[in-house]
């Protein structure tokens, strides 16, 4: 995925959360993920969301060769390296690698599907858009993702090799060491942060917006940061206050949340995962929210990108 590589075509299996953040929270070797999408059937009626996996295989992807993964990561790899934005970056262009690596995955496999039914490619439904001008059918929507996707490499590369920085970064230290791991790359205006309806996915056709966050510890101390483009960095600042203020447990429920309705980068220790499981119904909601979500989504109207005036009227749910 390293646009400088000429070694693109031997990729390795990498992790999209070290493995050394990963062993600090696990138990017997194994942790808690939310499940990757191509460990899902996508046309299952059920499914579960969660599911436990040995570290050395834990959210696993192939996206760099062997040398690119040990030199470009080789900060965010170092459990004892000093926490700085050259660590969010190279999480966040590991975390974008990932997800076009899983929606890649997610679009072949609809493409195939529709292959064995004889359905014409001009005749295949969009997965998300609802909006013609957006996408038409299903390849239409997969070239307007990737289009997206690109934008965000060339802006994390340029950042990374050549000091051309366009992002906002936003981390505190934080007092509570929760029995978790967390990064992602994720739409920032998806309803899992309550944006108001001025705040759109299509960004004027450009992209769709994203947002880095990541849950983790170096040195011993926890941290918990985001990074967006810094047209964006107004609303994502918004939000970083928003769950930086949350008690730790509330927080916790939210990087549930959020695990669940995504295939983010979520570990999280075994026995801590089973306590949570035991306090009512506290899973099995998150799995009736991430279902609700996701119709919400199917049903979502796509209209100009505009940010809002009003940023007070946001809420977390």
């Amino acid at each position: 995925m390293n646009s400088n590589c000429e070694k693109q075509s031997s990729a390795i299996l990498s992790h999209q959360i070290s493995k050394s953040q990963l062993t600090q929270i696990a138990s017997n070797n194994n942790v808690i993920l939310g499940r990757p999408i191509e460990d899902k059937i996508l046309f299952e009626q059920e499914y579960y969301l969660y599911v436990e996996s040995p570290v050395r295989r834990a959210l696993q992807f192939r996206g760099f060769c062997k040398t690119c993964d040990n030199d470009l990561f080789k900060h965010l790899d170092n459990p004892k390296s000093e926490f700085s934005t050259k660590i969010i970056l190279q999480q966040a262009y590991r975390s974008l690698t990932y997800h076009m690596r899983q929606d890649e995955i997610f679009y072949d496999a609809r493409n195939t599907f529709y292959d064995l039914l004889g359905v014409v490619t001009s005749a295949r439904p969009t997965f998300e858009t609802t909006d013609p001008r957006v996408a038409r059918n299903l390849a239409e929507e997969w070239h307007y993702l990737k289009s997206g996707y690109r934008l965000y490499k060339e802006n994390i590369e340029a950042a990374l090799f050549a000091d051309e920085n366009v992002f906002d970064f936003q981390f505190r230290l934080v007092k509570e060491s929760l029995p978790i791991r967390y990064v992602s790359s994720t739409h920032l205006n998806t309803d899992l942060f309550d944006v108001p309806n001025e705040l759109d996915w299509n960004n004027a056709g450009r992209e769709k917006p994203l947002i880095f966050w990541q849950y983790l510890n170096f040195n011993g101390q926890t941290y918990l940061s985001s990074c967006v483009l810094q047209k964006h960095s107004q609303i994502a600042s918004k939000f970083f206050s928003q769950l930086d203020s949350l008690l730790p447990h509330v927080r916790l429920a939210h990087f549930f949340r959020y695990a669940s309705a995504n295939n983010f980068g979520f570990a999280m220790n075994p026995e801590a995962f089973e306590s949570y499981s035991n306090e009512g119904s506290f899973v099995s909601d998150i799995e009736k929210y991430t279902e609700a979500l996701r119709e919400r989504r199917r049903l979502f109207s796509w209209r100009r990108y505009v940010v809002p005036s009003d940023l007070g009227t946001m809420t977390w749910a």
